[in-house]
């Protein structure tokens, strides 16, 4: 079971303003109740958790294909930085958290 959590990635032209940050707030109880937040921006999400929390994070694309995965670890803050790109592969990526 993990957490889903759709990117906005609109606004990436250089020529326009910074595009206002998508904020998601999810809940999830697999075998902790931490809540997650995540900041959606153009190119990369950030996720605000419990310090020390490891994750398994995954790239997927809209229609659930794989994109690419690997474990992570928050900060001494609670912070973890992702990168998400639009590829020919993954024309609508989406950052799926396994805890």
């Amino acid at each position: 079971m993990g957490l889903v959590i759709f990117l906005s990635l609109a606004g990436t032209a250089s020529a326009q303003a910074p595009a206002q940050p998508n904020i998601h707030k999810a809940r999830a109880a697999v075998h902790k109740d931490i809540p997650v937040m995540m900041l959606a921006m153009p190119g990369r999400g950030i996720l605000l958790s419990a310090p020390g929390e490891i994750t398994t994070i995954t790239i997927e694309s809209n229609n659930g294909v794989d994109c690419g995965s690997y474990l992570a670890r928050t900060d001494d803050a609670g912070l973890l930085e992702v990168p998400v790109a639009r590829t020919p592969n993954c024309p609508s990526p989406r950052i799926v958290i396994h805890r």
